[in-house]
């Protein structure tokens, strides 16, 4: 058997040169996406005016936004809070209250929204869920 034909049987002898392995691989993968991911999760981005920003002494943020119509928790300057660092939140404090004092709108963006959740069924206080980003929208 000459070096070629050698190395070619070697690679259909050997584990990764099997084509029902990789299939295997394949379908392993594919079928744990779904298990990875947990239960559905949407995209939600609130886009509106905020009518009322206030600071609590323990250093939560909280929002009274138009698309919710009651308070949002956003996120906490003392400590961090539901994956949102004291950094970020620092800025979206002082976005906020940009946004709040030149009456401009803000975006809130969620990536980890239960299905069938809309900006007006977001929980609140609390429970609110922790944003990806805020984001000020300057007016036209």
């Amino acid at each position: 058997m000459n070096k070629r034909a050698f190395e070619k049987h070697s690679l259909k002898k050997s584990l990764l040169g099997r084509p029902l392995f990789r299939r295997i691989v394949v379908i392993s993968i594919l079928l744990s996406v779904p298990i990875l991911s947990g239960s559905a999760q949407n995209i939600v981005a609130c886009q509106g005016k905020v009518s009322q920003a206030l600071t609590y002494r323990d250093g939560r943020v909280m929002i009274y936004g138009s698309w919710r119509n009651d308070w949002t928790q956003i996120c906490n300057v003392k400590t961090v809070w539901k994956d949102v660092s004291t950094e970020a939140c620092w800025n979206w404090f002082a976005l906020v209250n940009e946004a709040f004092s030149k009456g401009d709108d803000i975006l809130v963006y969620y990536s980890n929204v239960p299905d069938g959740m809309t900006c007006e069924t977001l929980p609140t206080y609390g429970s609110s869920l922790s944003p990806v980003y805020t984001r000020r929208m300057a007016a036209p």
